[in-house]
Parts: structure tokens; sequence; C-alpha cells
């Protein structure tokens, strides 16, 4: 398997509050000083395909559930933890 192009996580979602301004949402993650635009795009790319990984995840769970025996429930749990971070549940 090939090193990912994107910043490895763990990633942390910040939200910034301020009067009369738009609520801001951020993300942190570790090694910003090492990023470079290609990093950045790669980022980038990763948060677009965000929607789908997420209801594909959800297609996966479904699956699983069908089977959930010995690896099946492993990954089911897997799933679920990365389901619940990713819908603000955790």
């Amino acid at each position: 398997m090939t090193r990912p192009k994107h910043t490895p996580g763990p990633w942390d979602v910040n939200v910034y509050s301020y009067p009369l301004t738009p609520r801001l949402f951020g993300v942190n993650w570790k090694q910003q000083e090492k990023r470079d635009a290609s990093e950045d795009l790669a980022n980038a790319r990763l948060i677009a395909a965000a929607p789908e990984m997420l209801e594909a995840l959800e297609d996966v769970l479904a699956f699983l559930n069908i089977k959930r025996t010995g690896i099946e429930n492993s990954l089911a749990k897997q799933v679920e933890r990365a389901l619940a971070k990713a819908r603000g549940e955790s």
C-alpha cells in the first residue's frame, strides 16, 4: 500500500463563534509545519469525498450487520465508530 498523500490523522474539528459573524469551522491536524500545496490538495480531495465515503460506510455497515460473526463483527464496530465520529456522535 502506498503512503496516503493527505495529512495523517487524527484530525479534530473546532467550532469558532464570534459576535455578529457566522460560525466558522476549522480542522486541526498534526504536522502542520510539514504540509505543502500537494498535501493541501489531497486534504481537500479527501474532504470533498467525505459524503460519498459516509454513504458507502453506511452500506458496508448494513451488509456487515447481516453477518455479525468473527471478523465481520470487529469490522462492524470499527465502521460504527467512524460513522459516529462523522456524525458528531462520539
